[in-house]
């Protein structure tokens, strides 16, 4: 993902220096253009008009020399078009080869730094994963051995399970920054899953009393990763469930619209506005009320990087009293 948005950034910048120049160039050879064959033209008038004064009234017919000049200037505003255009693909191809190498100066600092910070991310993640492990096991071997409850250790098993979780979302993303995150596609039944995460979540959804209901359609073929729909899938439940309050609920449905299957997740919310949906799979992300949850704001961000290299969809829309995510799979 990384080396795809630097890649945008380069072609962005590129693109806009072309089209600046190629739009001086547009104007300025016009206005050339225009200037050269004006002037050639009052030249021509010019000499008709002296030549015409002293024709006798039977001699009305254009001389040789009057239809030479005319030839000419046509022939020269020819050439001066042939010229501009030639002298127009030369400028642009000297553009674009200047506007990409100070493109690619210009971001190679940035690009280094977000390499070093990504492979930061990945081997302080991966060298933490086995520290949190144990200290895990170690509580849990602790809370069995405690012959009554120790609210210190519920805090500490609940705290490791917080912070492994974040070590694994770490990961993960660092992962799919590389552009090299591994994918199966095959054909599966999209249905399966999506079923599979209802029926994991229900219980949760109960506690919390929230209604969790799938309106999925029996089958839907999908050619793709079984593995990292089941994840989308189960970040957008699970961010649902977070985010709905009590006696809301919860819908997990399935449409096809021509070429496409859609799995739509929606939740009773109130209206979120256009500026903080644009918000919601940014990276670390938490809107006010998230704060009091049990989140670090990755989810969405993985979700939406796992669908990208997927070269799946997945967009946010929110009505009056819900929040709708949408994930588009071309079939």
């Amino acid at each position: 993902m990384g080396v795809m948005m630097f890649d945008k950034v380069r072609n962005q910048f590129v693109w806009t220096i072309m089209l600046i120049i190629s739009m001086i160039l547009i104007v300025a050879f016009v206005a050339i253009y225009t200037s050269a064959s004006i002037s050639l033209t009052r030249q021509i008038d010019s000499q008709a008009q002296i030549r015409s004064q002293g024709l006798t009234a039977g001699d009305n017919i254009i001389s040789f020399f009057q239809q030479q000049r005319e030839e000419y200037a046509r022939r020269a505003l020819g050439e001066l078009l042939a010229t501009l255009l030639l002298s127009g693909v030369a400028t642009m191809a000297v553009v674009y080869l200047l506007s990409r190498y100070i493109a690619n100066r210009a971001i190679a600092p940035i690009e280094e730094a977000y390499n070093k910070q990504r492979q930061f991310v990945a081997d302080a993640s991966h060298e933490l994963k086995t520290p949190i492990t144990i200290i895990g096991a170690n509580v849990d071997a602790a809370i069995a051995d405690s012959k009554k409850p120790s609210k210190w250790l519920d805090n500490i098993q609940a705290e490791v399970e917080h912070t492994g979780k974040l070590v694994t979302d770490l990961l993960s993303l660092a992962t799919l920054d590389t552009g090299k995150y591994q994918v199966q596609k095959k054909w599966f039944n999209a249905a399966d899953v999506c079923n599979e995460a209802v029926e994991q979540f229900t219980i949760l959804a109960d506690e919390r009393g929230l209604s969790l209901r799938s309106e999925i359609a029996d089958t839907l073929p999908v050619l793709g990763d079984e593995d990292r729909l089941r994840q989308i899938i189960n970040i957008l439940v699970d961010n649902a469930l977070k985010h709905t309050h009590k006696d809301g609920e919860i819908v997990v449905k399935s449409l096809r619209k021509g070429n496409t299957t859609e799995i739509r997740v929606s939740n009773t919310h109130e209206h979120i506005s256009d500026k903080e949906l644009a918000k919601l799979f940014g990276r670390f992300y938490q809107s006010d009320e998230s704060h009091s949850r049990r989140g670090h704001g990755l989810g969405l961000s993985i979700a939406k990087n796992i669908a990208s290299q997927m070269n799946w969809s997945l967009s946010a829309k929110s009505g009056k009293n819900n929040v709708t995510f949408t994930l588009g799979m071309p079939r």
